[in-house]
C-alpha cells in the first residue's frame, strides 16, 4: 500500500536548480535518463516504489500514455518542464483525474528573442561576414541586409507570438498575422502593432514566415506543399513552434527548388531526427536542438513554475 510520504518522480533533465524547500518537502528521486524510456524503466521497478509516485516530471521525450499511468496508479499530477504537452495522454490523464501541471508562456520572453536573433542571422549573416573577415577582409562580400521595413508573418500570436510582433515592430518590421483571436478590438490590432490577413495572404506578402501554433488535428502538416509554393522566392521560415505543424519532406523540395530561400529550424518531426538529415545536408538552413525556449534564465522560471505547481497540486486533499 502507498505511504503518506509521496515521492516525486524527475524523468527528464531539469536544467536549473530544483527549489531546496521542495526537496526538504518531498522525497524527489531524479532519473533523469529515463524520459525515452519511460514505461520500460518503471515496469523494472518495484510495485510497492510505484504506488509511491504521486507526483511526475517530464520535459518532452517521455511519453505519458495510458501504460504509464496503469504502471503508477497513485499518481496525482504531472509536470511539464514547457508549454507543450504533445507527449502526454491528457484524456487517459483527465479520466484518471489526474492533473497536467505545464508551463504556457514562461518560456515566451525566450522564444521570441530565439526568432529575433534568427532573422538577424539570416539578414546579416554575421557567421558568413567573420569567416570572410579572417579570411582576408573582403567587406563587400559581407554586405546583407537591414530588417526594418520587411514583412513577418506570424501564423499565430498567443503568449509568444505577441512577444515576437512587439520586437519585430520595434525594429521597425510591418507585422501581418493570422489567427482567429485577431478580431478588431484585439490589442496587437487596435495598437496597430499587426495586421490581420489570410493565411494566403501571409504567405505571399512575408519576407519571414514565423509559426506559432501548437500542433494538433487543424495544425499538423499546416504548412505544406501547397504552402510553400506560395512563399516568396526569397523568403524565410521560422520554425520554432512544434515539430509536424510544417510538413518537412516538402519543405526540404522547397529550398532544394528555390535556394533563395531559407529556413530556421528549432523543432522536428521527429526528435532527435533519422539520420542521415536530408535538411542538415542544405546550406539555406540553419538547425538547432529545440532551444528556442531554453535560455538559463527561462529553464529557471520554468522550473521554479513546475514545482510550485506541483507542491499544490499534492499539497491539496
Amino acid at each position: 500500500m502507498p505511504t503518506d510520504d509521496p515521492v516525486v518522480l524527475v524523468a527528464e533533465p531539469v536544467w536549473a536548480n530544483i527549489p531546496e524547500w521542495f526537496t526538504a518537502r518531498y522525497e524527489t528521486v531524479m532519473y533523469e535518463t529515463w524520459g525515452p524510456d519511460l514505461a520500460q524503466r518503471l515496469a523494472e521497478c518495484p510495485q510497492a516504489w510505484r504506488e509511491r509516485v504521486h507526483a511526475l516530471i517530464v520535459r518532452n521525450r517521455a511519453r505519458v500514455d495510458e501504460t504509464v499511468l496503469r504502471l503508477l496508479p497513485e499518481l496525482r499530477c504531472v509536470g511539464r518542464l514547457g508549454s507543450g504537452t504533445d507527449n502526454i495522454d491528457l484524456p487517459h490523464c483527465q479520466r484518471r483525474d489526474v492533473e497536467v501541471l505545464s508551463a504556457p508562456g514562461v518560456n515566451a520572453v525566450a522564444v521570441a528573442e530565439y526568432v529575433v536573433a534568427a532573422m538577424l542571422w539570416h539578414v546579416r549573416a554575421l557567421h558568413r561576414a567573420d569567416a570572410l573577415s579572417r579570411s582576408g577582409w573582403r567587406r563587400v562580400e559581407a554586405i546583407g541586409h537591414q530588417l526594418a521595413g520587411r514583412t513577418l508573418g506570424l501564423v499565430g500570436v498567443g503568449e509568444i507570438g505577441r512577444r515576437v510582433a512587439r520586437r519585430a515592430a520595434a525594429l521597425g518590421m510591418r507585422v501581418i498575422a493570422t489567427d482567429p483571436v485577431l478580431h478588431p478590438a484585439h490589442e496587437l490590432v487596435e495598437d496597430g502593432v499587426v495586421t490581420p490577413v489570410t493565411l494566403d495572404e501571409l504567405l505571399e506578402r512575408s519576407h519571414v514566415v514565423s509559426v506559432h501554433v501548437p500542433l494538433d488535428e487543424r495544425t499538423r502538416h499546416l504548412i505544406s506543399r501547397r504552402e510553400l509554393q506560395m512563399l516568396r522566392h526569397d523568403a524565410l521560415i521560422i520554425q520554432a513552434s512544434r515539430g509536424g505543424v510544417i510538413d518537412e519532406e516538402e519543405l526540404h523540395k522547397a529550398l532544394l527548388a528555390y535556394p533563395d530561400r531559407a529556413a530556421v529550424i528549432d523543432v522536428r518531426e521527429q526528435e532527435p531526427p533519422p539520420q542521415p538529415d536530408p535538411l542538415a545536408e542544405l546550406p539555406n538552413v540553419l538547425l538547432t536542438p529545440h532551444i528556442a525556449g531554453l535560455t538559463r534564465e527561462s529553464c529557471q522560471a520554468v522550473a521554479d513554475w513546475v514545482f510550485q505547481a506541483v507542491d499544490r497540486c499534492l499539497s491539496c486533499g
